[in-house]
């Protein structure tokens, strides 16, 4: 399967910034986006197709899922000024199962839909890869539908 854009951005970012991570580090990734031209482009298109607070969301939760810790209180933005806030990432991240194949994944999530469809928001069609993703990396189904909404 092929990664969406925004995990495959963050994925480029984390490579570059240096280790370990701090708890701030979903303000250093929007700093080094912010800082190179081609990561900035990418992120730019990412935001005109899918709206800034889903690319926020999805970035802060793929920062947090690589760098395997969850959220931990908020804090305003020092280095960015493409977000005003941020996550701190200090726990660690959530117990996840097993990792599913592509095809398990869509099978799982097809199925999750179909008995679910009336209580989800009409929207979450438009998460489908990063729902697919989500149960490839391990979380339940209904972890990765509660995260995508």
């Amino acid at each position: 399967m092929r990664m969406t854009g925004t995990r495959q951005l963050i994925e480029d970012v984390l490579a570059t910034l240096p280790k370990p991570y701090t708890e701030d580090v979903v303000d250093d990734v929007f700093h080094a986006i912010e800082e190179r031209p081609e990561w900035r482009r990418r992120y730019d298109t990412l935001v005109t197709s899918l709206g800034r607070k889903v690319v926020e969301a999805r970035a802060a939760f793929w920062i947090a899922n690589h760098v395997g810790r969850s959220a931990a209180g908020e804090a305003n933005a020092q280095k960015s000024t493409l977000i005003e806030a941020y996550p701190k990432l200090k726990k660690p991240g959530e117990k996840r199962g097993k990792k599913l194949k592509e095809p398990e994944a869509l099978q799982a999530m097809s199925t999750y839909y179909q008995a679910n469809r009336a209580g989800l928001p009409a929207s979450i069609s438009s998460q489908r890869d990063v729902i697919v993703e989500m149960l490839m990396e391990g979380y339940s189904v209904e972890q990765a539908f509660a995260k995508a909404k």
